[in-house]
Protein backbone atom coordinates (compact mmCIF):
# COMPACT_ATOMS: atom_id res chain seq x y z
CA UNK A 1 0.00 0.00 0.00
CA UNK A 2 1.09 3.62 -0.42
CA UNK A 3 2.23 5.81 2.51
CA UNK A 4 0.13 8.29 3.98
CA UNK A 5 0.67 11.91 3.30
CA UNK A 6 -0.15 14.32 6.48
CA UNK A 7 -0.18 18.03 6.63
CA UNK A 8 3.08 19.63 7.27
CA UNK A 9 0.81 22.43 9.17
CA UNK A 10 -2.52 23.51 9.48
CA UNK A 11 -4.59 25.15 6.94
CA UNK A 12 -7.19 25.08 4.16
CA UNK A 13 -7.09 23.30 1.10
CA UNK A 14 -7.31 25.48 -1.96
CA UNK A 15 -5.97 22.92 -4.76
CA UNK A 16 -7.16 19.74 -5.15
CA UNK A 17 -6.31 18.35 -9.60
CA UNK A 18 -3.95 16.80 -11.29
CA UNK A 19 -0.11 17.38 -10.26
CA UNK A 20 1.71 19.79 -12.56
CA UNK A 21 3.91 17.60 -14.45
CA UNK A 22 0.57 15.15 -15.38
CA UNK A 23 1.28 12.04 -13.33
CA UNK A 24 -1.13 12.25 -10.39
CA UNK A 25 -2.58 14.66 -7.76
CA UNK A 26 -1.87 17.62 -6.10
CA UNK A 27 -3.13 18.93 -3.12
CA UNK A 28 -2.28 22.61 -2.12
CA UNK A 29 -3.20 24.19 1.29
CA UNK A 30 -3.10 27.91 1.90
CA UNK A 31 -1.72 28.05 5.86
CA UNK A 32 -1.84 31.60 5.90
CA UNK A 33 0.03 34.99 5.84
CA UNK A 34 0.97 34.30 2.20
CA UNK A 35 2.63 30.71 3.15
CA UNK A 36 0.99 27.54 0.68
CA UNK A 37 2.47 24.04 1.30
CA UNK A 38 2.04 21.46 -2.03
CA UNK A 39 2.30 17.95 -2.01
CA UNK A 40 2.25 16.52 -5.52
CA UNK A 41 3.06 12.85 -6.75
CA UNK A 42 0.05 11.58 -4.96
CA UNK A 43 -1.98 8.22 -5.94
CA UNK A 44 -5.08 9.04 -3.94
CA UNK A 45 -6.26 12.08 -2.16
CA UNK A 46 -8.71 12.16 1.36
CA UNK A 47 -9.33 16.14 1.21
CA UNK A 48 -11.50 18.24 -1.09
CA UNK A 49 -11.09 21.87 -1.80
CA UNK A 50 -12.37 24.53 1.26
CA UNK A 51 -11.18 21.35 3.65
CA UNK A 52 -9.86 23.06 7.08
CA UNK A 53 -7.01 20.56 7.75
CA UNK A 54 -4.94 20.71 11.38
CA UNK A 55 -1.30 19.49 11.49
CA UNK A 56 -0.95 15.54 10.84
CA UNK A 57 -4.00 15.35 9.20
CA UNK A 58 -4.26 12.83 6.03
CA UNK A 59 -4.11 14.47 2.80
CA UNK A 60 -3.97 11.06 0.40
CA UNK A 61 -1.50 8.34 -0.47
CA UNK A 62 1.76 8.93 -2.19
CA UNK A 63 2.31 7.01 -5.88
CA UNK A 64 6.02 6.43 -4.72
CA UNK A 65 8.55 9.89 -4.12
CA UNK A 66 6.45 12.63 -2.60
CA UNK A 67 7.19 15.83 -4.27
CA UNK A 68 6.59 18.60 -0.72
CA UNK A 69 7.00 22.51 -1.77
CA UNK A 70 6.56 25.63 0.82
CA UNK A 71 5.48 28.56 -1.03
CA UNK A 72 6.29 32.57 0.42
CA UNK A 73 4.64 34.90 -1.01
CA UNK A 74 4.64 33.11 -4.20
CA UNK A 75 8.48 31.86 -4.19
CA UNK A 76 9.64 28.36 -3.26
CA UNK A 77 11.47 27.98 0.24
CA UNK A 78 14.28 25.29 1.35
CA UNK A 79 11.96 22.75 2.90
CA UNK A 80 14.85 21.35 4.76
CA UNK A 81 14.72 24.29 6.65
CA UNK A 82 11.17 23.67 7.86
CA UNK A 83 11.32 19.96 8.29
CA UNK A 84 12.42 18.00 11.44
CA UNK A 85 16.04 16.63 11.26
CA UNK A 86 16.44 13.16 11.49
Amino acid sequence: EHPNVVAAKAGKVIYVGPDVNGDGKMVIVDQGQDWLSAYGNLDSVRVKEGTVLERADSIGRVKDVLHFEIRQSGNSVDVSKYLPSA
